[in-house]
């Protein structure tokens, strides 16, 4: 690398970077190497790749319903789930005021990085608007689920239109 030898430094690179586990220290800076050189050759980083081919992509809005009892200043929490699970695997955060809201989940929106998004066989997408502004769920929340949803599925449809207490 410091020779501008940068196809050789990648390949040195990622084959260190195949022996370095995960937990190490030397993962990150190793992995900042790589992003590097890569950059130097102008080749696209593999990671931005697996984003882009598991993000969840779709819209959230309001049913008709639901229009008359939520508020602009209302949380709105669009996430994916594993089917047993009730931990996100992925979050956004947005207001009542910006529905209908197109939604991108991927990795980047991780609650663990260990519980991946792209590492999912399928999910389950909800979409649940809170008064509280609280994560845990209240019975005058509204909501909307969509299951199995594979990750990398395009054009989701969350339509809020039922109070959690009516499930």
């Amino acid at each position: 690398y410091a020779e501008s030898r940068y196809p050789q430094a990648l390949t040195y690179w990622q084959k260190a970077s195949d022996l370095v586990p995960p937990q190490s220290p030397d993962r990150q800076p190793l992995d900042a190497a790589l992003g590097e050189v890569r950059a130097k050759l102008g080749l696209p980083d593999p990671s931005d790749q697996v984003l882009a081919a598991s993000a969840i992509r779709g819209r959230v809005s309001l049913g008709p319903a639901a229009q008359k009892a939520v508020q602009p200043d209302d949380t709105v929490f669009i996430y994916a789930t594993l089917p047993d699970a009730r931990m996100p695997l992925a979050i956004v955060r947005v207001r009542a005021a910006d529905l209908p809201y197109d939604f991108r989940l991927d990795d980047r929106n991780a609650m663990n990085p260990q519980a991946r998004l792209s590492q999912a066989a399928s999910v389950v997408m909800r979409a649940r608007i809170s008064k509280s502004g609280q994560a845990q769920a209240q019975s005058d929340d509204w909501g909307a689920e969509v299951q199995p949803v594979k990750p990398g599925a395009r054009g989701v449809q969350l339509v809020i239109n039922q109070t959690l207490g009516a499930r």
